[in-house]
């Protein structure tokens, strides 16, 4: 999931900045997560995903995350990521330009 919702970040940046930088002077890391299952899932299935944020934070970005299969919702998650200084490895606040972006 942690992979997704960096996936989901490189993206947001492409869109809000129109370049996409693998030598940020940031990195993400996942502050907390919790994960409810719900219903039983089985394989071979079709699955849905949705994910939005919820909150843009002062150093972080949360996210909620539903899973959706036949039977209705399967799971939910709430995320929280946290951007990170390269070089002093501390919180750093989300670029103006990222935050109005996400707050659209």
């Amino acid at each position: 999931c942690i992979y997704g919702l960096i996936g989901i970040g490189f993206c947001v940046i492409y869109n809000a900045s129109g370049i996409v930088n693998f030598a940020q002077g940031m990195f993400v890391m996942q502050g907390g997560m919790l994960i409810n299952f719900k219903k039983d899932l089985f394989f071979p299935g079709k699955v849905g995903v949705g994910t939005r944020i919820a909150r843009v934070g002062r150093t972080s970005i949360e996210f909620l995350q539903a899973i959706h299969a036949a039977n209705g919702e399967v799971a939910n998650a709430e995320a929280t990521c946290v951007l990170l200084d390269r070089a002093t490895r501390k919180p750093a606040p989300v670029p103006q330009q990222l935050r109005t972006y996400l707050m659209g």
